[in-house]
């Protein structure tokens, strides 16, 4: 099920990044009389905030406004973007849903294993959240899709039973158990703070289940060497 990436851009999270982060906010610069998209007015200005939130990178928050029309829009990025980059998180105990995610607008989202994928648009914002966050999301997004009249009822109750299955905290031991989450970012403005987070290069034309099992399959053996190890 492929998630309309505009469905991500409420105001929920807006809210969130302003109240929880503002006091951490470091202003950086600002640029006004832009013009707006929305109305096409020279009334935009962009204000860029440092955030540094600890565990690793700074990150950086570009706030946009519009004082004639009142559009807004918030974007994040690595304070260094790198290469185009595939982020994968496998998903094997309970801390990893607390794996904070910066998401960059141009980034897209898969979920290989629940059928779950958004991708960017023109309207595309970036987030601050975590995994767990964005499994939320899917799902209120999902029971909102349920509710027209003309979706597959069966398919979607089948999806949120999937991510129900995803949000369970517990240690997930065998393969079939675990699943990863995938961030693929042209511009390599995002990043993903978490223990078990493999970082490859970005490439078109990919099996993201093959990806996935790969990323499974890697996982798998760092755990075989820790136990030999002794670690």
């Amino acid at each position: 099920m492929q998630i309309p990436e505009q469905w991500f851009s409420e105001e929920w999270w807006k809210k969130e990044i302003e109240q929880s982060l503002r006091e951490s906010l470091i202003p950086l610069a600002g640029t006004c009389n832009l013009e707006c998209p929305a109305c096409g007015t020279k009334s935009l200005c962009i204000e860029d905030y440092l955030y540094r939130h600890g565990l690793g990178d700074p990150i950086v928050i570009s706030v946009s406004r519009c004082s004639r029309c009142g559009y807004k829009s918030v974007d994040v990025s690595v304070a260094e973007p790198h290469e185009p980059v595939r982020i994968i998180v496998v998903v094997v105990k309970p801390e990893d849903l607390d794996s904070l995610v910066v998401k960059n607008s141009k980034a897209a989202i898969i979920f290989p294993e629940l059928g779950l994928e958004m991708w960017p648009g023109p309207a595309s914002q970036g987030i601050v959240t975590t995994v767990e966050g964005i499994l939320l999301r899917f799902r209120e997004i999902v029971e909102s899709l349920c509710k027209k009249q003309d979706v597959d009822k069966s398919e979607c109750e089948k999806r949120k039973q999937m991510i129900d299955w995803a949000l369970k905290r517990y240690d997930r031991r065998s393969d079939d158990e675990r699943y990863v989450m995938i961030l693929d970012d042209p511009e390599g403005a995002s990043y993903v703070y978490g223990e078990r987070v493999l970082i490859t290069t970005l490439t078109e034309n990919v099996n993201y289940l093959e990806v996935a099992q790969e990323a499974k399959e890697t996982i798998r053996w760092v755990e075989t060497n820790q136990k030999i190890l002794g670690i």
